[in-house]
């Protein structure tokens, strides 16, 4: 754990891999297409594009999906 946060201070991210099965990850790229549709639908002038990023945050109040995702055990350090 301490090796994580070390990396994360120094470089502001840390990538997890295998916190998902591949399995897992389709239905999660589908909702979080879904949400970005949605923020379409509802705000034409695209505030939350910059430099062709989509600009998203607290993914888990759109989408039950994504909250159980980030309840998913693997995924929490503590």
């Amino acid at each position: 754990m301490g090796d994580v946060k070390s990396f994360f201070d120094e470089n502001g991210y840390y990538l997890a891999k295998g916190v998902f099965a591949p399995s897992e990850l389709g239905p999660l790229e589908t909702e979080f297409d879904r949400i970005v549709q949605q923020l379409h639908d509802r705000d034409h002038s695209k505030t939350w594009i910059r430099d062709d990023i989509i600009e998203t945050r607290n993914v888990q109040q759109y989408s039950g999906v994504w909250m159980a995702a980030l309840h998913h055990k693997p995924f929490r350090l503590g």
